[in-house]
């Protein structure tokens, strides 16, 4: 990759850095705390990438028009709203948002028809992502709402064909209604942790296409396992829910090759936790770190990485309905 320097005035503080390689051009702004608006005529007209982050951009109008731009981080500022990229609909691909203060975000400013991947973590004001139902042109396949502070589950039916990898944390919401998750066709990746989940939502109606999920540290107390009915999970993690009293056999929707993160747990080691035994001798990995029996009394303490059948006072295989193999 070549580089190019362009003239930049001084008072800007600013410092670019591009590559041309195959059509790409790369403009970045040195992060500075005083720099309060996006320096748009400083910006080459064929940039493909814009990054200036950790500045004290506010909120703006719009963004300006370029022909050929595809990805715009903006991470680390003080916006308060989602702006509006209408100008570069045509060519947007990727967008940054993540660290600001964004507390809105008009609807018809997500009608983008080109976005690919959205990230808008640790926008800690966010409550609500706007119901986009009806727009018929946006793609978008990943969405990042990692640490923000959504009171209800984003109902994302417009995004039902395209939408991939979803991740929320933080969320206030305690239960995902079934209706906005059974449009989520191509779903492969949720993650929603961190946060108050506390119902095991119906994930059996995102068919098999999801292949992972991570509910790691949510108030989730049980795992109803006709939710998981049909699925195939190359990953499963439920570490540190401690509200978890007891683990079902997990074996029926975990690929054979697959991994089961139940680390950081304290649950019931009864005759009902055999099957975790019998799954060692299987090639998927469970991991069980610092996960241990809550009872019955002569186990309290207990790891589970160390129990036996005799421990739970079950024969082999006489309490194993499904064998992991």
């Amino acid at each position: 990759m070549s580089h190019i320097e362009f003239d930049i005035p001084a008072n800007l503080c600013l410092f670019l850095l591009a590559g041309v390689s195959q059509g790409f051009l790369q403009y970045t702004v040195t992060p500075d705390s005083t720099l309060t608006t996006i320096p748009f005529a400083s910006i080459p007209s064929t940039t493909t990438e814009l990054v200036v982050d950790n500045c004290a951009i506010e909120d703006f109008v719009s963004f300006n028009y370029f022909s050929a731009m595809q990805s715009v981080s903006l991470s680390g500022n003080r916006l308060t709203v989602f702006p509006d990229f209408a100008n570069i609909d045509g060519t947007l691909t990727e967008l940054h948002l993540n660290n600001n203060n964004i507390s809105y975000i008009q609807p018809k400013r997500l009608d983008l028809s080109n976005l690919i991947i959205l990230e808008l973590k640790e926008n800690p004001y966010l409550t609500i992502f706007p119901d986009c139902t009806g727009f018929i042109n946006v793609r978008l396949m990943t969405l990042d709402l990692s640490s923000t502070s959504l009171d209800e589950f984003p109902n994302l039916q417009f995004l039902g064909e395209t939408l991939t990898y979803l991740t929320i944390s933080n969320e206030r919401f305690i239960t995902i209604p079934a209706e906005r998750l059974s449009h989520l066709s191509s779903l492969s990746w949720l993650s929603i942790t961190s946060g108050q989940l506390q119902i095991f939502p119906e994930l059996n109606l995102l068919g098999s296409t999801l292949v992972s999920i991570d509910f790691r540290n949510s108030n989730i107390d049980a795992i109803p396992t006709d939710r998981l009915a049909g699925l195939t999970l190359d990953a499963l993690h439920l570490s540190e829910c401690t509200m978890l009293g007891s683990i079902p056999d997990l074996c029926p929707v975990m690929n054979a090759n697959g991994n089961l993160y139940i680390q950081s747990l304290s649950v019931e080691c009864d005759c009902g936790l055999a099957w975790l035994l019998d799954a060692v001798q299987a090639p998927m990995t469970i991991w069980t770190t610092f996960s241990s029996c809550s009872g019955p009394p002569h186990l309290p303490g207990r790891s589970l990485s160390d129990l036996t059948y005799s421990d739970l006072q079950c024969e082999q295989g006489t309490c194993i309905i499904n064998i992991c193999n």
